[in-house]
């Protein structure tokens, strides 16, 4: 039976009803819904949106309000079919620009949707740089990887996703181009998914999210290549199937000449056979999601 897995940059919630109407639409196909740009705010127990504006959005005029509670909402439109896992990254008290409310001990990082019948062997994250609060020197946030095992037909497959570190470039203003702390962090992710792969005896990997790299990066060619040990090589199903964006026109820089529109990729070990790679839901994030089925 093919397993269908769906990733995306939900960029913070800001585009509320389009957003989750998309997701329950998607929960009725998806097996696995893997989501970069959650906010989590434990202590908050209203299931309704909770939003603050932020201030340099509200500023320039853009969408700003931000889903401090995007988790939560989300677990609560899935709960009839999919089990949610949060692995936050760090956390911060949001000021609406707005109302004035501040939002304490809001978590920000990665949620995972498993479909409540599939059998999960295991499910976890893994700093892949920093650790919890703890930003690596010249990044704005530490990162982690977010998987699950899963056990379909006897066979057992690692599915995993990362929000790519961001910064910008002084010189050149590129917020995805190569950098040390880019190639250190393909790196920890190739190490971190064939560790996982040889303790479950796997061979079928599928990989992805907001990378945050151009395509022609090194740091990208580097998880192409795969692991340094040769057990795991990698398709790019972006390259494969001939795609040159992945960005919607709500992304700020989506008609400035020269900017580039990669930044979103999945990625699947050579036992993994595709059979359908699409782009899809063109109005609810900056980013598109990434829809992909295989068996």
């Amino acid at each position: 039976m093919a397993i269908q897995v769906l990733f995306g940059n939900n960029w913070g919630g800001r585009m509320q009803d389009a957003l989750i109407d998309h997701v329950v639409q998607k929960a009725d196909i998806c097996d696995v819904m893997a989501f970069t740009e959650v906010n989590h705010t434990p202590n908050m127990h209203d299931r309704d949106p909770v939003y603050s504006t932020n201030k340099s959005d509200y500023v320039a005029g853009n969408p700003g309000k931000i889903m401090v509670n995007q988790f939560a909402v989300l677990k609560q439109a899935l709960t009839a079919t999919h089990t949610g896992y949060f692995a936050a990254e760090n956390t911060s008290t949001y000021h609406c620009a707005v109302s004035g409310a501040r939002h304490r001990n809001v978590h920000y990082g990665d949620a995972l949707f498993v479909a409540s019948e599939k059998k999960v062997i295991e499910q976890g994250a893994v700093f892949i740089l920093g650790s919890y609060e703890e930003r690596p020197k010249g990044t704005p946030s530490p990162r982690v990887l977010q998987y699950t095992v899963l056990e379909e037909d006897g066979e057992k497959y690692l599915i995993a996703h990362f929000h790519g570190v961001w910064f910008k470039d002084k010189v050149t203003g590129s917020t995805k181009s190569d950098a040390p702390i880019r190639i250190t962090q393909s790196a920890n992710v190739l190490t971190t998914l064939e560790e996982i792969a040889v303790r479950h005896n796997l061979h079928k990997v599928v990989f992805g999210g907001d990378l945050n790299l151009d395509h022609n990066t090194q740091a990208l060619r580097m998880l192409e290549s795969g692991s340094i040990a040769g057990n795991l090589r990698y398709r790019n199903l972006i390259s494969e199937y001939g795609i040159t964006s992945t960005r919607t026109p709500l992304y700020r820089d989506y008609h400035t000449p020269g900017m580039s529109r990669y930044a979103d990729y999945v990625f699947v070990s050579d036992g993994v056979h595709v059979e359908n790679f699409q782009l899809v839901g063109a109005e609810i994030s900056d980013h598109l999601h990434l829809q992909v089925r295989f068996r």
